[in-house]
């Protein structure tokens, strides 16, 4: 005890004391709701971060994806212009023999022609962004494309028909003119994946 304290507030302190016991639980008062609010506010300055996304949803967005008629174009493309700028430049290493395929008969060349009989207007400029330059030239009867040397694909429009011809003048392929662009650039491709 205090001995500086006078007896007769010894009962007072006593008193004080006991009732500063706390109880076994004590429970706090709630807090109002728009003070929590704008604390919050001004301790977090920063945005939230979104969720973390989970696996099932990754592969939910990239299988909606794949599955877009655009996404399937654009790789069908990407793997057409991948086949065909192989075939069309070749790498000249200097030999007469294709030692890849096995074939000794093979005859290296420099490229493959693209020649178009009779296009119509702006065909070969709308076609040329999707092959490299150079590879289109232009004739005005199937006897003029076909003396042209070395491998080449005949796009005769007035006949209707695409045609690939070896670097032995022999005719590997034949088919009908697509009508459209898109189509006319994949028969392109097809043929030429065939000398």
């Amino acid at each position: 005890m205090n001995p500086d304290l006078p007896q007769h507030l010894h009962e007072t302190r006593d008193l004080l004391m006991g009732s500063l016991r706390g109880q076994q639980v004590e429970k706090a008062p709630p807090a109002p709701r728009a003070l929590i609010e704008d604390l919050t506010r001004s301790v977090i300055t920063e945005p939230q971060a979104e969720p973390r996304r989970s696996l099932a949803e990754i592969f939910d967005s990239l299988r909606a994806m794949v599955a877009t008629p655009a996404f399937g174009s654009a790789a069908a493309a990407v793997m057409i212009l991948g086949i065909v700028s192989t075939v069309i430049f070749r790498p000249d290493a200097g030999s007469t023999t294709d030692s890849f395929r096995g074939a000794s008969d093979y005859v290296a060349s420099d490229g493959v022609q693209i020649i178009m009989i009779d296009a119509p207007a702006g065909t070969q400029d709308a076609l040329a962004s999707s092959f490299e330059d150079g590879v289109f030239s232009s004739a005005h009867s199937l006897e003029t494309a076909t003396s042209v040397k070395g491998a080449k694909v005949i796009i005769d429009f007035p006949a209707r028909t695409i045609t690939a011809i070896n670097v032995k003048g022999q005719r590997v392929y034949q088919d009908v003119l697509p009508d459209s662009e898109t189509g006319l650039t994949l028969a392109i491709a097809s043929a030429v994946t065939r000398l």
